[in-house]
């Protein structure tokens, strides 16, 4: 009712655009790049999530701490189908490890944050940095591959 959530199911993308959270879940690398209010998500992955969420309260646009979270498709270890028809058939649900692709995407938020530091899988910071740059009033930044969090500050 708000507009603040979109469900293509053409695309298989859905985007949630409020002021102080952004994002999109799907198949976003069909999807081309995703525009929403203060956030652009091109992603590379077939299937996966992006979001973008003030931490203080504030909207992203004012916000100076704000969390990127993003996740891809997992599948425990020894997963395995086999075609039937158009359809596949779970042949093995394989066990631990979970398998997970790596991330591979970029996003642009506009925001007066200036850093980005990677988070380890507890979210709390480590001495790693993320590959980001000034772009279009904000930040670009290419989210690493092998985390699930991000701080921008």
């Amino acid at each position: 009712m708000t507009g603040e959530l979109l469900w293509n199911y053409n695309q298989g993308v859905l985007c949630i655009d409020a002021p102080r959270a952004q994002g999109a879940t799907g198949f976003l690398g069909a999807a081309g790049p995703i525009k929403l209010g203060q956030v652009t998500i091109e992603s590379a992955n077939e299937y996966g999530s992006v979001l973008v969420i003030s931490l203080d309260g504030k909207p992203l646009a004012e916000s100076k701490r704000i969390l990127v979270q993003a996740a891809t498709e997992d599948k425990p270890f020894g997963f395995a189908t086999e075609p039937v028809g158009k359809h596949h058939r779970i042949t093995d649900l394989g066990g631990y490890p979970l398998n997970v692709r790596r991330i591979a995407a970029t996003i642009t938020v506009r925001t007066r944050a200036t850093q980005a530091i990677i988070l380890d899988g507890n979210g709390y910071t480590t001495d790693r940095r993320a590959d980001a740059t000034s772009a279009n009033g904000g930040l670009k930044l290419v989210l690493p591959d092998d985390a699930i969090y991000t701080l921008l500050q």
